[in-house]
């Protein structure tokens, strides 16, 4: 849980490899049940695929990349990902970026 809590903090780093990182420990540590805050945001919890999906718009399409492997490690991992998320990471078929293109997730 811990970990997780620093992913989450570094988030809004303005290096792509630490966002990267910080997303890759989500796809591989986040669980569905557990409510995470966010850095800088209210008093309210969201959980790990929410905060994921997030950077599925990202500037940096290094970030969006990461984004969708962290999303592609919970389904793989056997979580089921919400059907909004899911579809927001259909959107992303038509990315502008071929590595972005190339993780889609496969329901």
């Amino acid at each position: 849980q811990r970990l997780i809590e620093v992913a989450c903090k570094h988030l809004s780093d303005t290096y792509f490899g630490v966002r990267n990182k910080c997303l890759q420990l989500l796809g591989c540590l986040g669980v569905m049940d557990t409510p995470l805050t966010k850095e800088n945001e209210g008093p309210g919890s969201r959980d790990v695929q929410s905060i994921i999906s997030d950077y599925f718009g990202d500037q940096d399409p290094r970030v969006r990349t990461a984004a969708i492997k962290a999303m592609l490690q919970l389904h793989e991992r056997g979580i089921k990902i919400h059907d909004i998320i899911y579809e927001q990471a259909c959107r992303l078929l038509s990315d502008d970026y071929e590595q972005v293109r190339s993780l889609y997730p496969e329901r």
